[in-house]
């Protein structure tokens, strides 16, 4: 290669070094960074006992202010299933996975959009085979307690039980919740500007209040519970293959192992991973009365349809800037994936009432 060659390629490698990613970013860390809870060199770090991140590790990275590469940027980012802060004013510390075609566009189509927000929270496992390989190789059922334990690996898009990023729910009018309710930043504001909307209301219906059940749930917690369904199923269909029950209990024992193996359509789950719920984004909210009974409820009436859409209205107008599960009625979210979701008249008139059968039903993007 001739020496005017060399120079050329190294420049046009320079380059493309020098353009900033496209968010979000998968990146690997070529030096050691502080992982830190807020965008600031004297925040405390994410990870207790382990301050930085080491040289070959791999994070996603959302965000930057300023922009990525330039003098005291710090980049918003998740690594190890947790979500934190680190410096992204140097460019070089970082090996950036190479931009794909949708990547590069501002704006894709939405319904292949959709379905790529969709992804972004991982999912250990998605079908009856390979959720039963991955609960098998990471949790352990005992028939004794009939229960199960898991050790379960980061995953990302979840957050851990102690995040910082996790805050408490402030004292507001017209927003109660359930003590310990914890959701992030983003999460907050929205539940704060739903206590201005109802304040300002005068659709909403008086003396009642928007009852935050809660937002963040662990992933670990969740999808332990979800194994634990999986492992107890095919324990039970492998008890009972090629036998007849003889006793109702029996035949109840065969049937629950059916169900038990695919708790994503039996049992009103997710298969195991993350969620809206364990990235902090969602909540479940209901409307309480004066008397502090719920007026909504999975099992919707015409009674109730009022009140779900006053709670629908007063979530998913432009100023609060919710969403809602279209198949279950008290499930809200801030950012996160669109398809499934609903708002307004949508939800209102096209997804009233929600179904109670404990299955889910959203089919996947085409």
């Amino acid at each position: 290669m001739s020496w005017q060659l060399s120079l050329a390629v190294a420049a046009l490698a320079v380059l493309q070094d020098s353009q900033p990613p496209a968010f979000p970013a998968e990146a690997r860390l070529k030096q050691p960074l502080g992982f830190r809870t807020e965008p600031s060199l004297k925040a405390p770090f994410v990870i207790r006992g382990r301050n930085y991140l080491t040289a070959g590790t791999r994070l996603r990275l959302l965000e930057s202010d300023p922009a990525f590469g330039t003098e005291g940027a710090f980049c918003k980012a998740e690594a190890q299933g947790r979500q934190g802060y680190i410096r992204c004013d140097k460019a070089e510390a970082f090996e950036l996975a190479p931009a794909t075609d949708s990547s590069r566009q501002t704006r894709a189509p939405a319904e292949k959009q959709d379905e790529g927000n969709h992804e972004k929270l991982g999912k250990y496992c998605r079908d009856v085979d390979s959720c039963k390989a991955f609960c098998r190789a990471h949790c352990k059922l005992d028939l004794s307690r009939w229960s199960s334990t898991c050790k379960l690996p980061g995953l990302l898009g979840s957050l851990a039980v102690d995040s910082p990023l996790l805050k408490g729910l402030p004292e507001l009018r017209f927003v109660k919740g359930a003590s310990g309710v914890r959701a992030t930043d983003g999460v907050m504001a929205g539940l704060k500007r739903l206590d201005e909307h109802i304040a300002g209301s005068s659709s909403w219906p008086k003396g009642h209040v928007a009852f935050v059940k809660n937002c963040f749930r662990s992933m670990v917690k969740n999808a332990t519970k979800e194994c634990d369904f999986i492992l107890k199923g095919w324990h039970l269909r492998e008890k009972w293959a090629g036998k007849t029950p003889e006793s109702k209990a029996e035949e109840k024992q065969k049937a629950d192992g059916e169900r038990f193996i695919n708790p994503a359509k039996n049992l009103g789950l997710s298969w195991p991973g993350a969620g809206p719920h364990s990235a902090g984004n969602a909540c479940d909210i209901v409307v309480r009365d004066p008397n502090g009974r719920e007026v909504t409820a999975c099992k919707s009436t015409e009674k109730m349809r009022p009140l779900s859409r006053a709670l629908v209205d007063a979530l998913t107008n432009d100023k609060v800037g919710a969403v809602r599960l279209n198949y279950e009625g008290w499930h809200f979210e801030w950012g996160g994936p669109t398809h499934c979701r609903c708002k307004g008249d949508d939800c209102n008139d096209n997804h009233w009432p929600t179904p109670c059968d404990g299955g889910q039903h959203c089919a996947r993007p085409r």
